[in-house]
């Protein structure tokens, strides 16, 4: 078996390289795509319960912050009160709702899988049922209200 020449040993070397580099850029690119995928979910809002009409279109909803930490009610795309209860935002969102159902709206109200969770945890905590709960978030003039029709995201 004969030697290589520096020459055919540079050439395999400067081509082993080149596949080297060409798989890390497939690689990141891969993650770069990733990336930029999670860089638009996060720009997402983090919506839990949205006031609907009869059509579907959005009158109002509460969106959470990306830590979960603060909760915004945002009424026809204006954020109008905040606060670090998600339970308190949602009384506002349910008194809206009754407001605009004794006005002879059409509106109802859908939950995240998240808020529906949160809920029946608490209603096992305090031994009620979720209409004793949903109403225990209304203001006392409200509770004696009909509650608007509610479903799932």
């Amino acid at each position: 078996m004969g030697k290589q020449s520096d020459a055919k040993r540079k050439a395999k070397l400067k081509e082993r390289q080149r596949r080297a580099e060409a798989a890390a850029a497939r690689s990141s690119g891969v993650n770069s795509n990733v990336a930029a995928f999670f860089k638009a979910y996060d720009s997402e809002p983090n919506v839990i319960a949205e006031l609907l009409d009869q059509s579907g279109g959005a009158l109002a909803h509460v969106e959470g912050s990306a830590d979960g930490e603060n909760w915004t009610i945002v009424v026809m795309g204006e954020a109008m009160a905040g606060t670090h209860d998600e339970f308190l935002a949602l009384g506002l969102l349910l008194g809206m709702a009754i407001d605009d159902r004794a006005a002879e709206g059409e509106s109802f109200i859908q939950f995240s899988p998240w808020l529906v969770e949160q809920i029946e945890e608490s209603c096992d905590a305090r031994g009620a049922d979720p209409d004793q709960f949903l109403r225990s978030l209304l203001p006392m003039d409200k509770r004696d209200a009909a509650l608007p029709p509610v479903r799932i995201l």
